[in-house]
């Protein structure tokens, strides 16, 4: 696969959580078809400001046999990147001589604590297709545990969409529901805690659902645990 002009050949927008001990890796498994690309990192705030780009951070080569990781904590670190806030990460798939796979697998981990079991979500970099943009509405659905993320980013090279989002909060029992809206800048992110709507919930199990006319809204959710373990998964 290769990228046509203005185009990344494939990238994803994941949260990065580096505050106190908490941590952010990614994983990259060696389950490609033979290539070679590289991975930069783009670090962006919540108001979509891009605060840092790696260019190289990661080599995929041909028949690669071991596991990959990139720590985004590190990189800040490395970069003396402020984390006592939430920050995102855009991960670009680029070529290097060959063209890249079109299915390309991340493990995406974040964790409370070393030491401590992070969530493993099993996820993939969207591959560039300029139809996508056409699409009129787009409708996403995520359970709300400890935190949602609502992300705005595309494999776009110059992305400038921001998305006007409605969201609506679902609770188990009854029908009942309430709403709100958010704008969400080009590579930045909307962060709903739960005890934002814990009087509506009333110790319920909670739902939201998105609509947007930008299609590439994409949601994450967490629970963290008093334990230290984190879990997590993309939303739907």
């Amino acid at each position: 696969m290769a990228a046509q002009p203005g185009w990344n050949a494939a990238a994803l927008a994941v949260p990065l959580i580096a505050m106190n001990e908490e941590f952010t890796n990614i994983y990259f498994y060696p389950i490609y078809s033979p290539s070679a690309f590289a991975i930069d990192i783009e670090i962006y705030n919540r108001e979509g400001s891009r605060l840092a780009k790696i260019e190289n951070a990661l080599s995929i080569t041909k028949g690669q046999p071991a596991l990959q990781k990139i720590s985004l904590k590190s990189l800040c670190d490395e970069l003396q990147i402020q984390t006592n806030n939430p920050l995102s990460a855009r991960i670009i798939a680029r070529e290097a001589g060959s063209r890249i796979p079109a299915r390309i697998k991340i493990g995406l981990d974040i964790g409370a604590k070393p030491g401590n079991l992070p969530c493993n979500i099993c996820t993939n970099l969207q591959p560039y297709n300029p139809d996508i943009e056409n699409k009129p509405r787009t409708f996403r659905w995520a359970p709300l545990l400890d935190t949602l993320w609502i992300m705005n980013s595309s494999p776009m090279k110059n992305y400038e969409r921001s998305a006007e989002v409605q969201i609506t909060f679902h609770r188990e029992q009854d029908n009942e529901t309430i709403s709100e809206s958010a704008t969400i800048p080009p590579h930045g992110f909307h962060l709903i805690r739960r005890n934002h709507v814990d009087a509506f919930l009333d110790g319920s199990i909670g739902w939201v659902a998105l609509t947007s006319t930008n299609p590439n809204v994409i949601t994450y959710y967490f629970e963290h645990t008093p334990s230290g373990i984190v879990a997590g998964d993309h939303g739907f």
